[in-house]
C-alpha cells in the first residue's frame, strides 16, 4: 500500500509519516493492528481516543480533531485542523479505517496529492458503510477495501485484500493477517 518502505527491525520506515486517521472504538483499535509494522504513522482521533503504549510496546501517540457525528461544523473545524496538520507534517499517506469523521482528512489529502487508503471497519458485514460510500462516489481516496469479499465492487472501485484482524481465532490474536 505504502510505496518506498524499507524494513527496519520488522517494522516498515517510510519518507514520511504516515497519517491515521480513525474514531475511537473499534474504528481506532484496527487502525492501530493494521499500521503496527509502519514506523513513523502518527494518528488522529477525537476524545476518548488517547495516547498509549500498544502490548509490543509501540507508543501510539494521538493528535486531536474534533467529533464529527452531531454535525457538519466538526467538520468544517476539521478541515482547518486536518489542513494545519499537512501542512506541519507533510505526510506521505493517509490510511483510515473510517467513521465519518475521516471525510475531511480525505478532502485535504485530495487536496495536497496524498496518497490516501481506505479500510472499511470489519464490522460493516451485509453493505460497505455510508462513509465508504461517499469516499467511493467522490473520489476522495485512491484505494478502497471492504474487509468481506462478497462486499467487493469493482464498478464502485472497492476492492477485497484480505481483513485486518484474523477472525479464524475468534480475533483474539490481535494480529493484521
Amino acid at each position: 500500500m505504502v510505496e518506498n518502505t524499507t524494513s527496519s527491525g520488522g517494522r516498515l520506515v517510510t519518507a514520511g509519516p504516515v497519517l491515521v486517521v480513525a474514531s475511537p472504538g473499534g474504528h481506532f483499535s484496527q487502525a492501530v493492528v493494521m499500521t503496527a509494522r509502519v514506523a513513523n504513522r502518527i494518528f488522529i482521533s477525537y476524545p476518548p481516543a488517547e495516547s498509549h503504549v500498544t502490548k509490543d510496546g509501540a507508543k501510539v501517540d494521538v493528535l486531536r480533531a474534533h467529533n464529527t457525528r452531531f454535525g457538519v461544523w466538526g467538520h468544517f473545524l476539521n478541515f482547518w485542523i486536518f489542513l494545519s496538520y499537512f501542512l506541519k507534517l507533510r505526510p506521505r499517506a493517509i490510511l483510515s479505517t473510517g467513521g465519518p469523521f475521516c471525510l475531511t482528512a480525505f478532502v485535504v489529502a485530495k487536496l495536497f496529492g496524498t496518497k490516501s487508503i481506505y479500510i472499511d471497519t470489519i464490522s460493516r458485514v451485509d453493505a460497505v458503510s455510508n462513509t465508504c460510500r461517499l469516499l467511493a462516489r467522490l473520489k476522495l481516496s485512491d484505494e478502497i477495501y471492504t474487509q468481506w469479499p462478497h462486499l467487493a465492487d469493482e464498478s464502485r472501485r472497492i476492492g477485497f485484500n484480505g481483513s485486518i484482524i484474523d477472525l479464524r481465532d475468534g480475533g483474539h490474536s490481535g494480529q493484521a493477517v
